[in-house]
């Protein structure tokens, strides 16, 4: 148990922590319609790059690589309308859905932030620096691999 003193320190601890909404409804739907398209079409790109499923019998009557390119192809389409509607996002959303699409490049103290994390993730620094939303080597990341 907690002694008295403690729990005063914890309320308040918990009065001045403060709530962000960081990403809206739109940008988390997109981000795991990206993720499922991006595992079907890693798996089944494999497959269609190295079958190892060989079925007997006459070509005419087995149609599986055809569905298995389906699921591949339907599956690229449904990653370019959601990074569509992303993008559309991007414009309406909030400060923290245009993050991705105009992250400040020309900014050194920006850049110097990026070296930090990269540093940090590295074990180089001793602390973390707090941020609202993604940090900035995570925001490059996502600039320069989607963008």
């Amino acid at each position: 148990m907690l002694s008295e003193p403690e729990n005063k320190s914890f309320d308040h601890q918990a009065k001045t922590v403060q709530s962000i909404y960081v990403f809206e409804a739109p940008v988390r739907i997109w981000h795991w319609v990206t993720v499922f398209s991006m595992f079907t079409m890693i798996g089944t790109g494999i497959f269609i790059g190295t079958p190892f499923l060989m079925q007997p019998g006459h070509d005419e009557d087995m149609f599986f690589m055809g569905y298995v390119r389906l699921t591949h192809f339907i599956a690229a389409y449904i990653f370019t309308i959601a990074l569509l509607g992303r993008l559309y996002w991007a414009f309406v959303g909030n400060e923290h859905a245009r993050q991705m699409f105009l992250p400040p490049l020309l900014n050194f103290q920006w850049w110097s932030e990026v070296f930090y994390e990269f540093r940090w993730y590295f074990f180089l620094e001793d602390q973390p620096k707090k941020y609202a939303g993604h940090n900035p080597l995570a925001l490059a990341m996502m600039f320069f691999f989607f963008v």
